[in-house]
């Protein structure tokens, strides 16, 4: 793994942990290559390694106020890389078994009250996780999926780079997915978890 080395570490950190965005856009924009190159040696995946460096960083962002306590960077990213990949494998192999629950079920007669009622509680949940957004990721988050404007027409409208929007927005879906997926039965989140990672 190449070390982790750049100016001012500790203000940094400091600074994401007083919810500066702009630090942590920097902190992104150094390690991520980093965090990309340790998942995709593990995973031998690249479009997982690349899930898994949005995951560390709503990791991250959530846990910013104890970054400050972070001794040695390189270790700590390292590790959390690690974990999320081991991560995700028990989580293929709890889905795969879900999924075959899920084909083996019968459907019940009153499957329409049933889904009316998870849906409400599903759009519930939804809007708790939208409101713990950070402000940027909240806004970048509803034009892209309430009035469905494109990465380009986003970065226009916010005064931001289509990277930085594109950036936001898998931040912003990856933690919806985290939260939602950790409110709801598990036969109930999942289906709802495919559907926002086709988004």
């Amino acid at each position: 793994m190449s070390s982790i080395v750049f100016h001012n570490e500790k203000e940094i950190l400091q600074k994401i942990a007083e919810d500066d965005e702009e630090a942590f856009n920097i902190l992104y924009e150094k390690i991520s290559p980093v965090v990309y190159g340790v998942a995709v040696n593990l995973l031998k995946d690249p479009f997982q390694a690349e899930d898994i460096v949005q995951d560390i960083f709503v990791k991250l962002w959530s846990g910013r106020k104890t970054l400050p306590l972070v001794q040695n960077l390189e270790n700590f990213v390292f590790i959390l890389t690690r974990n999320a990949v081991f991560s995700y494998f028990k989580k293929v192999t709890l889905e795969t078994k879900v999924l075959a629950a899920i084909k083996e079920s019968t459907v019940s007669n009153d499957t329409t009250t049933f889904h009316l009622a998870e849906e409400k509680e599903y759009r519930k949940i939804l809007q708790s996780a939208i409101s713990q957004l950070p402000p940027q990721q909240q806004q970048v988050y509803m034009l892209a999926e309430e009035k469905e404007l494109s990465y380009n027409e986003i970065a226009l409208s916010m005064h931001l780079s289509r990277e930085t929007v594109k950036r936001h927005l898998n931040l912003a879906r990856k933690f919806i997915r985290s939260y939602v997926s950790n409110q709801l039965h598990p036969c109930v989140a999942l289906p709802v978890c495919i559907c926002l990672a086709l988004g």
